[in-house]
């Protein structure tokens, strides 16, 4: 056995005892949440979230980045067909409101009331406003991502799971919320999968 193997053995085993110390610092708007391999629950299983509003003694809510659905706006709301929305695809955001649009675009300044900037240079809207310009402006799919739902946790619900070791707390870049590849974004961003096969 080599000394790097034997590194990287007490590195997983480490991870494996300890997740929580692996949360790199508190949850907050921008931050990403990577599930932990021990997250069962379906609507989170090997998710990437990109959290929102944070807030311990109300509701935290996030966006899920790495579900698409295989599916074109146009087909979640027909009468867009004509705008250009056929070529963009919709995503699972979370299971509250999954009825609910939610948009992620790429943009340095919010224009719209509905809207809030989560990173420099992303900004997370709900309103049809924003919608209907960015598709007007015929925005790429590069720049825009559609959710449908979106994730949320009560009073100190996600502080609980984070401290148990559910979740790793990662920095968050407009590349991890507009890549192409978005299937393969929680195994790159999570180390004990990456380490265990």
């Amino acid at each position: 056995m080599t000394v790097r193997a034997v590194i990287r053995g007490a590195f997983l085993a480490l991870y494996l005892l300890a997740p929580a110390a692996f949360a790199d610092t508190e949850p907050a708007r921008g931050m990403l949440l990577v599930a932990s391999p021990s997250i069962q629950d379906p609507n989170f299983r090997e998710t990437v979230i990109l959290l929102g509003d944070v807030n311990p003694r109300k509701v935290s809510s996030g966006i899920i980045l790495n579900r698409p659905t295989g599916k074109k706006l146009s087909e979640f709301v027909p009468e867009l067909a004509a705008s250009g929305a056929a070529k963009h695809e919709v995503y699972v955001g979370g299971p509250v409101e999954p009825e609910r649009l939610i948009l992620l675009h790429r943009s340095t300044k919010t224009v719209e009331t509905k809207a809030a900037k989560l990173l420099d240079d992303v900004v997370i809207a709900w309103g049809h406003e924003t919608l209907e310009r960015l598709l007007a402006e015929k925005t790429e799919a590069k720049d825009l991502r559609l959710y449908a739902g979106y994730a949320m946790w009560v009073g100190e619900q996600l502080q609980g799971e984070i401290a148990r070791g559910a979740w790793r707390i990662l920095p968050a870049t407009a590349k991890h919320v507009f890549r192409a590849d978005v299937e393969t974004l929680w195994r790159e961003l999570s180390p004990v999968r990456a380490r265990a096969e």
